[in-house]
């Protein structure tokens, strides 16, 4: 019985640490908060003042289903988006996902693209992978419009990581024209608890029983 709950004990903590450590992730709060934000805004309708489609995974739609619109400025490499950083530490996997859509109208174009990118950080505030982060995901002006497609990737914190960043981001790739605005929800963030972490805690619940 008492090799049960040891096992059910650190399956629930399991859970515990698999929770997103993101803030607003699903903005529904109606602004940004927790976010820093670029040629971007916090919205639950189209350009013409009609309500989204369905948003995310949820199915109600519409007016207080908010999401992020980011587009760009219009020039090559312009974007715009939101940014959210968080404490990290090296070694720990992290699972980021998204939901990101284009809509008619307002619809990616050309090089326009979505992206969700995860940026991982010294203390001394420098990019280890990469100098401007990682592209996990994102979607194109090829992708349908009107549905939300499910971005997400994981990766392993850097040697040195404090600090990771998540951005979600509208940009142009191309000269242009380029036009449209990418929108995004039900961001997260979730750090995987390593075998040996789970190991380590259940060895400290038999240590604790014995006393």
């Amino acid at each position: 019985m008492k090799k049960v709950f040891l096992f059910l004990s650190v399956f629930a903590m399991a859970g515990i640490a698999n929770a997103s450590i993101l803030t607003n992730g699903d903005f529904q709060t109606g602004d940004a908060t927790g976010w820093g934000n670029w040629n971007s805004t916090i919205t639950d309708q189209d350009n013409s003042g009609n309500p989204l489609t369905g948003n995310g995974k949820t199915t109600a739609g519409g007016y207080g289903d908010f999401t992020a619109k980011a587009w760009g400025d219009g020039q090559q490499w312009g974007n715009g988006g939101f940014g959210q950083t968080v404490a990290a530490t090296a070694g720990t996997l992290y699972t980021v996902s998204a939901e990101a859509m284009h809509i008619t109208g307002d619809e990616l174009t050309n090089g326009g693209i979505g992206v969700l990118k995860l940026t991982f950080r010294d203390a001394a505030n420098n990019p280890l992978n990469g100098p401007y982060g990682e592209e996990i995901a994102m979607i194109t002006a090829g992708s349908t419009k009107d549905i939300w497609h499910s971005l997400s990737g994981s990766r392993e914190a850097p040697v040195d990581t404090t600090q990771v960043e998540v951005t979600l981001m509208m940009q142009w790739t191309t000269t242009g024209p380029d036009g449209g605005a990418a929108f995004f929800d039900n961001v997260e963030l979730v750090p995987e608890p390593t075998t040996m972490a789970l190991l380590g805690l259940g060895g400290l619940f038999l240590r604790r029983r014995r006393k």
